[in-house]
């Protein structure tokens, strides 16, 4: 721990990854975050691109992000390097996940959650809630209870999926996944692939996944999916022709209208559709041909933080036992300094999970 206190290692400054404006990013040198009495300073370690969310901050199309400049990510792992006075839930040295800077510091540069970047912060949920104070006047934010300590055994690049399997997992009550039950799930890239990853690890015996990607149906398989079908004009077809009365469950994993219809044609009596991927049309058009009468339609736009954070311990213990791993995600690992490169990968289709090294 001794090196930590070095001056060299608390530079005032830090590097981070500001997005401009919709369709240009930079990187660019702020003020390092400064913790309140109930926050702890983490130096990361490493963080991942989320390819739905950041890519569509960068784009200009995530719902109710509007004001840029602004910062970005919200998947990384860092050590504590210092604490505030009344933080007890974290100490100098622990990994922790999810670290967020919430508040820039700067006039006119927002927050999109800033975990690219050389620092970031953790709040103590547990000692706030214990002390009475959730509140904005103390620095509050719900979003802290999903910010936990990683087990000593598990390595960095296990984990750095656990903010996206986290928010997977926590949406199986919102759809009604059971072990029961059959599920369709429409997209291929990390979220799509994690509900087929998680789903088999729960116990599910009939996961099926469709995606446009070739390579992301061989990944799909790897993963153990019951059935992969192309989106293709024979995806109907061959759907039925695989589950005559339907599924029970239908995800669409990326947010999108037609994939929502699609689902129409295909879910069960009874049956659920369940929207995870966020929606960036301002309005949506459902065609109701083909279907059956009784069916559900559920949207899961943002994560449950209670959820999310009670996913935290179950997943680690999949990942303890082998029934989940990172290794069929991670495509890419980079340095800070090239993650400009990295979306351009991204949006050309070449990656589907790349890590950034700090």
């Amino acid at each position: 721990m001794k090196d930590m206190k070095k001056n060299d290692d608390f530079p005032e400054m830090m590097k981070a990854l500001i997005v401009e404006s919709p369709g240009y990013i930079s990187i660019k040198k702020l003020k390092k975050p400064v913790p309140g009495p109930y926050e702890a300073l983490v130096r990361m370690e490493m963080a991942a691109i989320c390819n739905s969310t950041d890519l569509k901050i960068v784009n200009g199309k995530f719902p109710g992000i509007n004001s840029y400049p602004t910062t970005l990510g919200h998947e990384g792992i860092g050590r504590v390097v210092s604490a505030g006075s009344k933080v007890r839930s974290f100490k100098v040295g622990d990994r922790v996940l999810n670290p967020m800077t919430l508040k820039t510091g700067v006039e006119g540069l927002s927050s999109s959650w800033g975990t690219m970047a050389q620092y970031s912060l953790v709040g103590d949920f547990a000692a706030m809630v214990e002390d009475g104070v959730c509140d904005e006047e103390h620095g509050f934010d719900s979003s802290f209870q999903t910010q936990k300590t990683i087990p000593p055994e598990i390595p960095n690049r296990e984990v750095i999926l656990l903010p996206t399997w986290r928010e997977v997992f926590s949406s199986f009550s919102d759809f009604g996944i059971t072990k029961e039950k059959s599920i369709l799930i429409f997209g291929g890239g990390p979220v799509g692939l994690s509900f087929v990853a998680i789903a088999k690890a729960y116990g599910l015996k009939n996961v099926c996944l469709s995606t446009r990607s070739d390579w992301k149906l061989k990944k799909a398989n790897k993963l153990e999916a019951n059935q992969v079908f192309k989106t293709d004009d024979d995806l109907i077809f061959n759907c039925r022709n695989y589950m005559a009365c339907g599924f029970d469950i239908i995800i669409d994993a990326v947010g999108e209208q037609e994939i929502i219809n699609a689902g129409i044609s295909l879910i069960s009596f009874n049956g659920t559709i369940g929207v995870y991927g966020t929606i960036s049309q301002k309005d949506l058009v459902l065609r109701n041909v083909s279907s059956q009468y009784n069916w559900k339609l559920v949207l899961h736009q943002w994560p449950d933080y209670e959820r999310e954070a009670a996913a935290h311990e179950p997943l680690c213990e999949m990942i303890r036992k082998r029934q989940i791993s990172s290794h069929e995600f991670i495509t890419h690992e980079i340095e800070f300094e090239d993650i400009i490169e990295a979306f351009d990968l991204i949006k050309q289709n070449k990656a589907l999970k790349v890590i950034v090294n700090f």
